[in-house]
């Protein structure tokens, strides 16, 4: 049992000693590896800078500018349209600049159309129930919430023509 101790203390010490020998050998060789950085920025940083010395004279300057290579935007930007539907026509080009307020492409409108009329015939019919709730209502005919469930119903064919 003694002998078990000691194996395992000697296998714990052991393996403490070569986890700290590999700590201390990957730093000494970080440490050998920034002093090389340093010793060329500070061969770099001697004062010395290259030029080229030309005589005064006249000359005209050319304010022109010309390099070769692509641009890349600063920002990328996806639009959505408000309304779903197939477009039949496209009113700009890629890469034009556009004004705000200016249309960009032409969606089918049938569809559109259908949607539209869909939710004015549901607001007249949401109208005409709840007026007719109400005159119910003061005759003691309905109750409250079924008036409340009429005018929520107003409401939301309102918001569907609004949305449409």
């Amino acid at each position: 049992m003694r002998k078990k101790k000691i194996i395992r203390a000697f296998i714990t010490v052991a393996i403490l000693a070569g986890v700290l020998f590999l700590i201390g050998s990957v730093l000494a060789n970080n440490k050998k590896k920034n002093a090389e950085k340093t010793a060329v920025v500070a061969e770099m940083a001697s004062g010395d800078i290259a030029v080229r010395v030309s005589p005064v004279g006249k000359e005209t300057l050319s304010l022109d500018f010309s390099a070769n290579g692509n641009f890349q935007p600063a920002q990328q930007m996806n639009f959505a349209a408000e309304n779903s539907g197939r477009v039949t026509r496209v009113l700009v080009d890629e890469g034009s600049y556009v004004r705000v307020g200016q249309t960009l492409a032409i969606i089918k409108t049938d569809v559109l159309n259908i949607d539209l009329e869909s939710a004015q015939a549901a607001y007249q019919n949401a109208l005409r129930d709840k007026q007719r709730y109400e005159n119910a209502y003061q005759t003691g005919g309905v109750t409250q919430q079924q008036l409340d469930g009429a005018k929520l119903a107003l409401e939301n064919a309102e918001a569907r023509v609004a949305q449409a």
